[in-house]
C-alpha cells in the first residue's frame, strides 16, 4: 500500500514537471515571435525614416552654407 502511494506520488510529480516545462517553452516561443516582430517594425521604422534623415541632411548642409555666405557678406560689409 506505501508503495503504491510514494509510486503515484512520483509519476503526480513528475507530470507537474512535465507540465512546468511545457509552459516554459510556450512562453520562450511567444517571446521569441515578439522579438522578431519588434526587430520587423524596427527594420520598417529605419526604411522610412533614412530618406527623410537624408533631405533633413541636404537642408542642414545648404543652410550652413548660406549662413557662411551671409556671415561672410557682413564681413565684408563692415570692413
Amino acid at each position: 500500500m506505501l508503495l503504491y502511494f510514494i509510486i503515484i506520488l512520483l509519476i503526480i510529480i513528475y507530470c507537474c514537471e512535465v507540465q512546468n516545462e511545457i509552459r516554459n517553452a510556450v512562453k520562450a516561443k511567444t517571446k521569441r515571435k515578439l522579438q522578431k516582430g519588434k526587430q520587423a517594425v524596427r527594420y520598417v521604422k529605419n526604411r522610412v525614416r533614412a530618406p527623410i534623415d537624408r533631405i533633413n541632411k541636404n537642408i542642414n548642409r545648404k543652410y550652413q552654407k548660406t549662413r557662411r555666405k551671409i556671415q561672410a557678406i557682413e564681413d565684408i560689409i563692415e570692413s
